[in-house]
């Protein structure tokens, strides 16, 4: 029994990691949407195709049930707003939304192994 529980913990706890990952990929993607909106000299169409690519990027990346369209488009709409001193720093709505994507990650590995634990008992 205490193997299976840990083994359990730890394949969801790799599964967590790999869909935390892939999260840094959509931030990276969001600070480069960003330094461009939140800059003079940059190609804005450049921003456009990140923008497109970022949508179809969480899809390959199997984060729909994370990061929504919904969610995204408002940051890409509201965010240029909030620029800060460094790249890092620009956009508030886009640090609040990868904090909450990387709690939802955390809540939903705590759940399958809920679930997955209830199942092997039955």
């Amino acid at each position: 029994m205490q193997a299976t529980i840990s083994n359990v913990e730890e394949k969801e706890a790799k599964r967590a990691a790999k869909r935390k990952k892939d999260l840094d990929v959509v931030d990276e993607y969001l600070e480069r949407i960003l330094d461009i909106r939140c800059s003079l000299f940059k190609d804005h169409k450049r921003r456009e195709r990140l923008q497109d690519e970022l949508v179809v990027k969480r899809e390959t990346l199997h984060l729909a049930d994370i990061v929504s369209y919904k969610e995204l488009r408002e940051i890409f709409k509201h965010d240029g707003q909030f620029c800060g001193k460094k790249r890092q720093d620009n956009g508030k709505l886009r640090q609040l939304y990868m904090q909450q994507w990387r709690l939802k990650v955390d809540v939903d590995q705590a759940q399958s192994v809920l679930m997955k634990l209830k199942n092997s008992n039955r």
